[in-house]
């Protein structure tokens, strides 16, 4: 091993740009699609405050809430899409007054209202976070997913569309706020 380095070195590097380019977004691979949540929450500033999620997540979306120190609260999905519904989220973000949203994509498709969302996020001051991980290669209204929000985070793991066959690696890009990604460079390596 010429670079001494088990991990972080050319080859991750390399699909980060590759990620990087297909989604004209900065990218950066992390230990795991935790880690790239992790890293976002962090960013978003959550400690102490109320983020909302589908409540068809799995439940480590919930639960890397509450270890970045947030309190999660769950939002209605639609029938059509399974995805999180523009009217209870509107409801709860009045009834709540959250630091961020979480919207996750499922089942290989992006959220059919995920163009509403992103617009009331962004009109509230609401930190928006997309949830990748089941819409590797998916597009909506010509845009890729992670493409809408402030941060897209992405797992690998072996069931997913796309997978580096490792449940260790994540990625996160950044898009309305371009400082994201390199906060998240510390958080690489966090739980996966």
């Amino acid at each position: 091993m010429l670079s001494e380095r088990w991990s972080e070195g050319e080859l991750t590097a390399r699909f980060e740009s590759a990620w990087a380019e297909l989604h004209d977004l900065g990218s950066v691979a992390t230990g795991g699609w935790t880690g790239a949540a992790l890293a976002a929450l962090d960013f978003a500033g959550v400690k102490g405050e109320k983020v909302l999620c589908p409540s068809n997540t799995f439940m480590a979306t919930p639960l890397s809430i509450i270890q970045s120190g947030g309190e999660p609260v769950f939002v209605d999905c639609n029938r059509d899409d399974l995805c999180m519904s523009f009217d209870d989220l509107e409801r709860k973000v009045r009834q709540h007054s959250p630091r961020a949203v979480i919207l996750v994509h499922i089942g290989g498709h992006i959220a059919f209202e995920v163009e509403r969302i992103a617009e009331f996020c962004r009109a509230e001051g609401i930190f928006l976070i997309e949830d990748c991980a089941h819409a590797h290669g998916a597009s909506f209204l010509g845009r890729r997913p992670g493409t809408w929000g402030d941060a897209g985070i992405w797992s690998f793991a072996a069931t997913k569309t796309a997978t580096t066959n490792s449940k260790t690696l994540g990625l996160a890009t950044s898009t309305r706020r371009a400082p994201a990604v390199p906060t998240k460079r510390r958080k690489a390596s966090h739980i996966g």
